[in-house]
């Protein structure tokens, strides 16, 4: 069945299933969904910074470190991440 939501909206959701990937990936054992914030979870500023260049080379968008620490849930960060991403595809 196609997905009838607005492409923003579906484009914010894979970049937040990428997201709980790549966190997943880089803080082994951390239960990581949208809602998780990095930094309750254990993050520290070595784990942020990987995370940042392997959100940045997956989705080919610009993530800063800064961005990751602002961001209370994966779900906001994802979409700050999506409007980026918007961006660069209209402009």
């Amino acid at each position: 069945m196609p997905d009838e939501r607005a492409p923003a909206e579906a484009g914010c959701d894979q970049t937040l299933q990428v997201l709980i990937l790549l966190a997943s990936q880089v803080h082994e054992g951390a239960v990581v969904d949208e809602s998780s914030d990095l930094v309750l979870l254990g993050f520290d500023s070595l784990d942020m910074l990987t995370l940042a260049e392997q959100v940045a080379a997956r989705l080919h968008v610009r993530c800063d470190v800064e961005d990751l620490f602002e961001h209370a849930s994966l779900a906001g960060l994802a979409s700050l991440l999506q409007s980026r991403l918007d961006v660069n595809a209209t402009g």
